[in-house]
């Protein structure tokens, strides 16, 4: 399945992310921005060397998401974003 996660280079998100794709899936994060701290660049190569696409989206922007997700479905969409 292809599977997008929001608040996916967080904790919780990137877990959830590593899970799925090591069932097969394809999946896809968006992150609010660029990944800051050893610990956060060491999961976002960790994620991207697994098939993982990350990119960068803001959900507090109107319309943000949908400018910068590809024309293809996603079949599942998983909401992981939290303040």
């Amino acid at each position: 399945m292809r599977i997008l996660i929001t608040g996916g280079t967080g904790y919780v998100g990137s877990h959830i992310a590593l899970h799925l794709v090591q069932q097969g899936h394809q999946v896809d994060v968006a992150a609010r921005g660029p990944l800051r701290g050893a610990t956060d660049a060491e999961r976002q190569r960790a994620m991207e060397n697994l098939g993982i696409r990350v990119f960068e989206a803001d959900l507090s922007r109107p319309g943000d998401l949908r400018t910068r997700i590809d024309a293809r479905p996603y079949e599942i969409i998983v909401h992981g974003v939290s303040s």
